[in-house]
């Protein structure tokens, strides 16, 4: 398994997503199984299945089933994949039951890595003056950690991509926080991977007719074809249904 393929699939399991472990009690001796649990809601469905493609593609056999499930009384999309290295995964990232971010654990973070953490976890939101006038971006990524993990998420996106952050405290537990400037320095880091749906976490100006409009010229897709679109972020057209 290359770098690449480890990296995606620490990030898929670094934000949402989790190992369960189940042993199976016929056979007492054997180790339990691994398996990646993604839940999103059911608005996400089209996330959901973009990440069972990329699990599909990374892992071969068949590919994961998104299903819909009752999520605590909201409608809900999950769906599961079992593979040793997730135990693996499982040995290296959780800690007491709980996710634990180490040095170690983000030297394997790819950018594809980061565009998954970001579409899971990170916001984007207006920042404005007393006055109520729009004055910039403010980018959230929630970490649900504790201060010195989000200190070592804060030291490794700076020495890694020059991107600079502030942590602060929200609900006992620890946010990152982007100023503009450093949005953007992200969002050419991570654009490459994100997939259309999920485009308004990256849209500065919040405006999503700006990923909708057509190429000048371009001619009509057919249904179930694909659109040629101008990200005004990414600075150029890419190729999105």
């Amino acid at each position: 398994m290359n770098r690449e393929t480890r990296g995606l699939l620490l990030g898929l399991v670094i934000g949402d997503g989790y190992v369960s472990m189940k042993r199976d009690h016929r056979y007492p001796t054997a180790l339990p199984s691994a398996s990646l649990v993604v839940r999103h809601s059911a608005k996400q469905k089209a996330y959901a299945e973009h990440k069972a493609s990329l699990v599909h593609k990374a892992l071969g056999g068949k590919k994961p089933k998104v299903v819909e499930f009752n999520n605590n009384g909201y409608p809900g999309v999950r769906f599961t994949k079992t593979n040793k290295y997730f135990r693996i995964i499982r040995k290296r990232l959780y800690a007491g039951g709980e996710k634990v971010l180490t040095p170690k654990i983000l030297d394997q973070l790819t950018e594809h890595s980061l565009a998954l953490w970001w579409m899971d976890d990170g916001s984007l939101y207006m920042r404005r003056t007393k006055e109520g006038r729009v004055h910039g971006r403010q980018g959230v990524l929630s970490l649900y950690s504790p201060k010195q993990e989000a200190n070592l998420v804060r030291d490794w996106l700076v020495d890694k991509y020059g991107i600079q952050a502030s942590v602060y405290p929200h609900k006992g537990r620890y946010r990152l926080s982007f100023g503009s400037s450093a949005l953007r320095e992200l969002i050419t880091v991570i654009h490459p991977y994100v997939i259309p749906e999920m485009a308004h976490k990256i849209d500065m100006k919040y405006q999503r007719p700006s990923y909708q409009a057509r190429v000048p010229g371009a001619a009509a897709a057919p249904q179930g074809g694909w659109w040629l679109r101008y990200s005004p972020i990414c600075g150029e057209t890419r190729k999105w249904r």
